[in-house]
């Protein structure tokens, strides 16, 4: 099957924005309201009806929990080495502890994945039903922060985001043939969302509006505007080869820029200009990206 280009793109454009979200970037409530749904949403576009648990789960271990665990463990050996933490505080359930945040949405996938998986084994009606019903009693739970280290209440809130994802592709032509359309309206919706009827969400934290409707359409306003956005520069060679490189080592991005963004501000002293985060962002990801190619060839066991 050949390789979505546009698709990479989205999911560099979403690694890109996340690593500005975590330098003192000033523009960053622009989209930080959407961008961890964008690959909550990605990670549905290949999940098929015939894939249950049964012939999906090791896949998904593979994909997920054993990279979760190779950041673990070489953080937690950082974070002891540092003195940062003693061996006693660290545990391999919680990032924090090791001082490696990000890693939360690792799990968090993996839950939701699992979650859709067992949804898909139910006739379709009843998969439909039940989804929303989950969706609900989780955004509940959410809004009143109750979740634990499996972090399956943001899985739950995440559910209708990953079944959008996965009717994407039959949609997907419409998307491409519209695109600009579709990008103005996008631009338009986030311009609501951010200064007319503000929207605040961050999943990790559970920050979100009383409103269910503003969070879905929120996020999939955002959603919108990171895929035409990708259809629009697919055509553009340098942004095309450039985002979809950081779009295909994502996982290396998001599992390593943390802690080297953390040092760098806290022991470099680096300077909180815009400019500045903003070359920093970028250096962060093609570093790490580019560490991602070594890792990914010879750690072949950790990352598939």
């Amino acid at each position: 099957m050949k390789r979505n280009i546009s698709l990479d793109i989205a999911r560099g454009l979403s690694i890109v924005l996340i690593v500005l979200s975590h330098t003192p970037f000033g523009y960053s409530y622009l989209f930080d309201f959407f961008y961890v749904q964008v690959f909550f949403f990605l990670s549905g576009v290949f999940i098929k009806s015939s894939h249950t648990v049964e012939n999906s789960l090791y896949k998904k271990v593979k994909a997920l929990i054993y990279p979760y665990l190779f950041f673990a463990v070489i953080s937690s050996i950082a974070v002891l080495m540092l003195g940062r933490n003693t061996i006693d505080g660290i545990h391999l359930y919680d990032p924090d502890s090791f001082d490696n945040g990000p890693l939360w949405f690792l799990i968090a996938l993996f839950t939701l994945n699992i979650m859709f998986l067992l949804l898909n084994e139910l006739p379709q009606y009843v998969r439909f039903c039940m989804l929303w019903v989950i969706f609900g009693v989780c955004y509940y739970l959410g809004l009143n922060g109750i979740d634990d280290y499996t972090d399956i209440t943001k899985a739950g809130i995440s559910l209708p985001i990953l079944l959008a994802g996965n009717y994407y592709l039959k949609i997907e032509p419409f998307f491409r043939k519209y695109r600009y359309v579709i990008c103005l309206l996008s631009i338009l919706l986030c311009a609501l969302f951010i200064w007319v009827i503000p929207v605040h969400i961050g999943i990790r934290w559970m920050k979100l509006p009383d409103n269910i409707l503003l969070y879905l359409l929120a996020s999939f306003s955002g959603i919108a505007f990171i895929l035409s956005i990708s259809c629009i520069v697919e055509s553009i060679l340098i942004l095309r080869k450039s985002l979809s490189f950081l779009g295909g080592y994502s996982l290396f991005i998001l599992c390593m820029h943390w802690p080297i963004i953390r040092m760098l501000y806290d022991k470099a002293h680096i300077s909180n200009n815009n400019i500045i985060a903003f070359v920093v962002g970028a250096i962060v990801c093609f570093t790490t990206a580019g560490i991602g190619v070594i890792l990914k060839k010879y750690c072949r066991f950790f990352f598939k």
